[in-house]
């Protein structure tokens, strides 16, 4: 882990974030704004990944396709690695490579965004009935084992790093009605000492740095499905997700969303 001696122009030159989130979450928002918000503080008009695709790890955008790969890991825990913060995009589980990493470097923190099952649920279930994706969801039980399948592995996967390293879960609610709040709640509380420590450094507002990054995006172009209560698998799929949800903090019914 990083020592309190590390300063924080160290601190953030090695900065690595994943944030990583379950499809649909908000997640291009929330990571836009992590990544605006960190290289703002450090005076840095945009990111450079060159030394990533110089290892050969595929980044698009600021995407990581295979965020397992031995290169990619054995990069973001370099001592070698300057030139960030890095915030890099992923839908993945933290798996023992990952976590392994993620606990052992000082320099690398993950954050998640999560959105309602029942969400999840519907709008793979209508990708399925358009286009033929997904074609688990062709059954409820299926599409409803998949869900929870997945939500499991990602509710494991994050809380068992962070009994060691926090791990944010910023859910796809809060970065709708409060984007600020979503942005200072996905950052790991030694990422917001080093801010804090930084804005006093530089004489710096946080709600007002944070505010900034928020404003450069448009929320409407996030889109929330209105869930249909008279679905006629409306029920059936609340039922089947109810415990998932309830993990997640959401309404075991799914009538109050």
């Amino acid at each position: 882990m990083a020592v309190a001696s590390t300063s924080v122009s160290q601190f953030f030159d090695r900065l690595v974030l994943i944030s990583n989130s379950v499809p649909k979450s908000g997640s291009t928002y929330l990571h836009s704004m992590q990544q605006h918000f960190l290289l703002s503080l450090c005076g840095k008009g945009g990111p450079d990944f060159s030394a990533f695709t110089k290892a050969g790890i595929q980044v698009d955008g600021s995407y990581i396709p295979k965020p397992h790969s031995a290169e990619f890991l054995a990069l973001i825990a370099s001592p070698t690695l300057t030139g960030g913060p890095f915030v890099v995009k992923t839908h993945t589980m933290l798996n023992a490579g990952l976590r392994d990493t993620l606990l052992k470097s000082g320099n690398v923190f993950a954050s998640m965004s999560i959105r309602d099952p029942l969400d999840i649920y519907f709008s793979a279930r209508d990708n399925f009935r358009k286009s033929g994706e997904f074609p688990e969801f062709g059954s409820t039980q299926s599409g409803c084992e998949i869900v929870n399948g997945y939500f499991t592995k990602i509710y494991e996967s994050s809380v068992n790093t962070s009994h060691k390293k926090t791990v944010p879960i910023v859910r796809y609610e809060q970065i709708m009605t409060d984007p600020v709040g979503a942005l200072l709640a996905s950052l790991n509380p030694f990422i917001k000492e080093n801010v804090m420590r930084k804005i006093a450094e530089d004489h710096l507002n946080l709600q007002k740095a944070a505010a900034g990054a928020s404003k450069r995006f448009n929320l409407g172009t996030l889109d929330r499905r209105a869930l249909d209560r008279s679905d006629a698998d409306f029920d059936h799929v609340s039922r089947a997700l109810a415990e998932t949800r309830q993990v997640f903090g959401y309404a075991a019914k799914g009538h109050e969303i």
